[in-house]
């Protein structure tokens, strides 16, 4: 999962510069990020 970090660091950049910091793709893309950091590394 470590290769998907950056992927959706650049995703929520770019949803966070194009939406609203409160927006439901923002928010989606923030938990997707989360739940990737929580996941154990292979």
């Amino acid at each position: 999962m470590g290769e998907a970090l950056p992927l959706f660091e650049r995703a929520l950049a770019i949803s966070e510069a194009v939406y609203d910091p409160k927006h439901p793709t923002v928010r989606t893309i923030r938990g997707d990020l989360e739940a990737a950091r929580d996941e154990p590394s292979e």
